[in-house]
């Protein structure tokens, strides 16, 4: 099984969003300076679909968005594979360690967050706070939860 651990914030909710829409998304709140989750950056929703549904991956969500979402809901809104979530009783880079060990199953994962997590560096990508999931993140991420290791060069397209 391969896994995509997915942050929100820095990664599908950014200060484009902010710009964009005179809020920042966070899930079940009313308008105003924090708005509804449904203003989450569609071209990045839309990027980590498009690498889980060209890797095999499914996702495991590990941001703080766990604690106020059902992630498999969360998933099927977004039409994302969300399959569950770390614990949110322990740190994110400590859930992600624990959900590695209970899941043995797990041949190949990435994480995608705009924080260091504590996994190898090379299993990690991380967009900013300032322009969340973009292009090269993305390809980054299909690259290492791809099965084959490709030899382009940066100007060649990946999808």
């Amino acid at each position: 099984m391969k896994v995509l651990f997915l942050d929100v914030d820095g990664v599908l909710n950014s200060n484009r969003n902010l710009l964009a829409y005179g809020c920042f998304p966070w899930p079940n709140v009313p308008d105003g300076l924090i708005c509804a989750e449904s203003k989450l950056d569609p071209i990045a929703i839309g990027m980590i679909r498009k690498v889980c549904e060209d890797t095999g991956a499914v996702i495991v969500l590990h941001s703080t968005w766990r604690e106020n979402v059902d992630p498999v809901e969360f998933g099927l809104k977004y039409d994302l594979p969300i399959i569950g979530s770390t614990d949110a009783d322990e740190s994110k880079p400590d859930s992600i360690q624990s959900y590695l060990k209970a899941h043995p199953t797990i041949t190949k994962y990435a994480v995608v967050d705009d924080h260091y997590m504590r996994v190898p560096r090379e299993l990690q990508v991380t967009p900013g706070m300032n322009n969340g999931l973009q292009y090269e993140h993305a390809v980054a991420l299909k690259e290492i939860l791809s099965d084959e290791k490709t030899n382009r060069n940066k100007n060649q397209a990946a999808f």
